[in-house]
């Protein structure tokens, strides 16, 4: 959902991502405090799942396309590239089997939820 607000005269869209990050293909078992990092053109910002896994990122910005990017020590760094606003999607996060699996592609799965 789209949301808009008025600042001043102007009017504003509010972006929207969220979702939820889970350790299984159940999407049972939610990942508490994970660190996303939202990256775009304007900077970067960061915002961590709550309790029970779950993620909600409003910005008042109007961006065309960001990335995510999800970290959590002992689990391999995801990166959400070319998101559009308004958008879900859930996240099944891999834990890394050493410190050499950083950057393993393919070890975590995401699902679109639009």
């Amino acid at each position: 959902e789209i949301s808009a607000c008025l600042v001043g005269s102007e009017m504003c869209i509010r972006d929207r991502v969220k979702g939820g990050i889970y350790a299984d293909s159940t999407l049972t078992k939610p990942i508490h405090r994970v660190k996303l990092i939202l990256k775009t053109d304007n900077g970067n910002k960061i915002y961590r799942t709550d309790k029970n896994g779950k993620f909600n990122i409003l910005t008042d910005q109007k961006i065309a396309e960001f990335s995510l990017e999800i970290k959590k020590k002992g689990y391999i760094t995801v990166v959400v590239n070319g998101i559009s606003q308004d958008t879900d999607f859930d996240v099944i996060f891999r834990k890394a089997l050493s410190v050499h699996d950083v950057g393993y592609e393919g070890a975590s799965e995401i699902i679109m939820r639009n």
